[in-house]
C-alpha cells in the first residue's frame, strides 16, 4: 500500500487540476497521477473514487456515463479553485516528487538488505540441514550391530564384507534418508496449487492486456475484478475447510 504523502487537501487539488486539463475517468486519473509523479505514486481505486465522490458532492466536478466508464469533468466552481491554487499545485508537484524519490531510494536500499539477509539465512538453514543429515547418517552407522561379534558359533559368524581393490569396505552402508510418502504427497499437492495459480495469473494478465488495448480496462472494471478475486479466494478457502 502506498503511504499517505499528501497534506490535508493536497490530493484533492491535484485531482481537480488533472480533471481541469481534460475530462477523465477513474482509471485515467490513476494513470495521470502516476505519470505526473514520474511513476513514484500510483494510488489504488479505493483511494481515488471516494475523493471523486466528495468532489462531486461539493459540485466541483460532474460525472457522466460513457458506456461502462464514468467520466469526470470540472465545473465552474472547480475551475475557480484550480486557478486560485495554481502556485500551490506547482509547489506540491515539486515537494512530493522529491519526497517520493527519497522514499523509493530507501525502499530499494531496504529491499537489497532484505535480500542479503534472506540469502544468509537460507545458507545457514542449508548448512544446518546438511549437518543434521550427516549426524543422522553417522549415528545410524554406529548403531548398526556387528553380525560377526554377535554370533556364538564361529560357523555362524558373518562373512567378511566385500572390498574393492583399494581396500575400502562397502558393507553396512546405511541407506540414504528419504522423504516420507505423506510428506511427498503434501508437496505434490502444493505444487499443483502453485501451477494452477500461476496459470490463472498468466491468463488474467493476458486478458487485462487485451482489455487495455480495447480501451475497456478502467476503474470500474478493476473494482469488479478485485471483488471477484476476493470472492474466488473465499470459496477456495471454504474448499480447504477455512471459513472467513
Amino acid at each position: 500500500m502506498t503511504p499517505p504523502i499528501f497534506g490535508h487537501g493536497e490530493l484533492r487539488l491535484v485531482l481537480l487540476t488533472l480533471i481541469a486539463e481534460r475530462p477523465r475517468h477513474g482509471y485515467e486519473l490513476i494513470q495521470a497521477l502516476s505519470e505526473h509523479f514520474a511513476g513514484s505514486y500510483s494510488p489504488s481505486a479505493g483511494t481515488i473514487y471516494p475523493r471523486l465522490a466528495k468532489l462531486e458532492s461539493e459540485r466541483l466536478v460532474t460525472k457522466r456515463e460513457d458506456g461502462r466508464k464514468t467520466v469526470y469533468a470540472i465545473t465552474a466552481a472547480g475551475q475557480r479553485e484550480v486557478d486560485e491554487r495554481r502556485s500551490e499545485f506547482e509547489q506540491i508537484t515539486v515537494d512530493q516528487t522529491a519526497s517520493l524519490r527519497s522514499v523509493a531510494e530507501e525502499a530499494r536500499s531496504g529491499l537489497a538488505q532484505a535480500r542479503s539477509g534472506l540469502r544468509a539465512e537460507l545458507d545457514r538453514i542449508a548448512a544446518s540441514a546438511r549437518a543434521a543429515a550427516e549426524a543422522a547418517m553417522t549415528g545410524h552407522a554406529a548403531a548398526m550391530p556387528d553380525p560377526a561379534a554377535e554370533a556364538t558359533d564361529p560357523a555362524e559368524a558373518a562373512p567378511e564384507s566385500p572390498r574393492h581393490e583399494g581396500g575400502c569396505n562397502f558393507g553396512g552402508v546405511p541407506p540414504v534418508a528419504s522423504v516420507s510418502p505423506e510428506t511427498e504427497q503434501g508437496l505434490s499437492h502444493l505444487r499443483r496449487v502453485d501451477v494452477a495459480l500461476q496459470r490463472l495469473r498468466m491468463d488474467v494478465r493476458q486478458d487485462a492486456r487485451t482489455a487495455e488495448q480495447n480501451g475497456t480496462l478502467d476503474g470500474d472494471a478493476l473494482d469488479d475484478v478485485e471483488r471477484e478475486l476476493f470472492e474466488v479466494r473465499r470459496r477456495i478457502a471454504g474448499r480447504f475447510g477455512i471459513h472467513y
